[in-house]
Parts: structure tokens; sequence; C-alpha cells
């Protein structure tokens, strides 16, 4: 992964903390060559910096989100995400 393509990810998960709630489809769908599985790694990573900086709920929130995101696209190995939630 390039730092630009790291930036967009991080860009896009700052777009889907800042939008209304139930408008995460449509900025998702804005920036459908984001959604892979490398932006699963960002979010799980991002997750892990916000649970360290003391917000957990945001962390949570990121979470479940990136869980909904490997679904719609078909990975099935979240494992990783499942234990952040538990830590």
């Amino acid at each position: 992964m390039d730092e630009q393509r790291i930036q967009a990810y991080v860009n896009l998960i700052k777009q889907l903390f800042n939008c209304t709630s139930g408008e995460e489809p449509a900025v998702l769908q804005q920036r459908t060559e984001l959604v892979d599985a490398e932006l699963l790694v960002v979010m799980q990573q991002y997750a892990t910096h916000l649970k360290n900086q003391g917000n957990g709920n945001a962390a949570q929130w990121l979470l479940a989100m990136a869980e909904q995101l490997a679904e719609a696209i078909g990975i099935t190995n979240t494992a990783g995400l499942a234990r952040l939630k538990t830590c």
C-alpha cells in the first residue's frame, strides 16, 4: 500500500464518521474504488488508534462498519476484527 492510497482510505474513514447517520452507503458508493480488503486493514488500524486514544465508542463503530463491509464484499475472515472488539 502506498502512502497516497493509505491517505485516501483515512479520508474515506473520516467522511464516514462525519456523514449523517444512514448516509454511509452513499458515501461508500461514491468511493467504490476504495472499498476493498486494504480498506478493512486500515479501518482496523484506525480503530486501534482510536481505542488507544480513549475513543472506544468510535473504535467500536468503525469495527462494526468494517465487519459490514467485509460481508458486503465477500471477505469471510474477519477474526482480526472480532479480536479487536474484545480487547
